[in-house]
C-alpha cells in the first residue's frame, strides 16, 4: 500500500475477535439476559487491552445485544420475544420452500430432528433442548442454499438465543408436539408440498410465540 491511496483498510482486529467470542457466548448461553458485564471482566478472561474490551462492548451495544442501565453500567439486553418470532417467521417460511420444491429434506435438518428425539427420550434437560432446536432451525435456513437468507438468519441468532432463555421450561406434552411439528415440516419438505411445509413451519412458529409470550 502506498502513502497516496486514498483510502484505508482497516485490518481485522483483536475488537474483532473478542466481538465475536463475546456473541458466541451469547449463543451459548454463558452470558444470560439481564447479566451485567464490564470491560474489566473481559480484560481479566482474556488478557486484553481496555480499550479492546471497550471496543467490543460499544459494539455489542450499537447491535442492541447490550443495553446501559439507569447507573450506567453494561448489561445483556432482554429480547423483545414478539419481535423475535415475527422476524423468525420470514426466513424460516422462506427456508422451507427451496428444499420442498427439489422434495430433498436437509441433511443437518433430519440430523438435527433425530437429535433432539434422542435427547427427549433421555429426558435431557431444556436448555439442551432448545440449542437443539436452534440448531434445527439455523440448518434449514442453510438448507435453502441462499447466503443473504444465510446472513439475515445469522444476525438474530444471537437474540434468539438470548430469547430462548428467557422461556419456561416446556412440559412433557409440549416437547411432545415440538418434535411431531417438527417431523411434519420435514415430512412436507420430503413430499415436495411447498405450500404444506410453509403451512406446517408457520403453524410451529405461531404456536411456540403464543406460548413464550403468555398469549395461548
Amino acid at each position: 500500500m502506498t502513502g497516496s491511496a486514498p483510502y484505508v483498510l482497516a485490518p481485522s482486529t483483536v475488537v474483532d475477535a473478542l466481538h465475536a467470542e463475546l456473541r458466541g457466548r451469547m449463543v451459548r448461553g454463558e452470558l444470560r439476559p439481564g447479566e451485567v458485564v464490564t470491560g474489566g471482566r473481559f480484560v481479566a478472561d482474556y488478557g486484553v487491552a481496555r480499550t479492546t474490551a471497550r471496543g467490543a462492548l460499544e459494539r455489542l451495544l450499537s447491535e442492541g445485544l447490550l443495553e446501559r442501565t439507569q447507573r450506567r453500567t453494561l448489561q445483556v439486553r432482554c429480547p423483545d420475544l414478539e419481535d423475535i418470532w415475527c422476524v423468525r417467521e420470514g426466513p424460516g417460511s422462506s427456508a422451507v420452500r427451496r428444499p420442498a420444491r427439489r422434495g430433498v429434506v436437509p441433511v443437518a435438518a433430519a440430523r438435527a430432528q433425530a437429535e433432539l428425539e434422542a435427547l427427549v427420550a433421555s429426558r435431557a434437560g431444556s436448555d439442551v433442548r432448545r440449542r437443539a432446536d436452534v440448531a434445527f432451525h439455523g440448518a434449514l435456513v442453510a438448507g435453502a442454499g441462499s447466503p443473504r437468507l444465510d446472513r439475515l438468519h445469522g444476525s438474530v441468532l444471537v437474540e434468539v438465543r438470548l430469547a430462548s432463555r428467557l422461556l419456561v421450561a416446556a412440559s412433557p406434552a409440549q416437547v411432545g408436539r415440538v418434535v411431531a411439528e417438527r417431523a411434519a415440516v420435514l415430512d412436507a419438505i420430503a413430499d415436495g408440498d411447498e405450500d404444506r411445509s410453509v403451512r406446517v413451519l408457520v403453524h410451529r412458529l405461531t404456536g411456540a410465540r403464543l406460548r413464550s409470550t403468555g398469549s395461548g
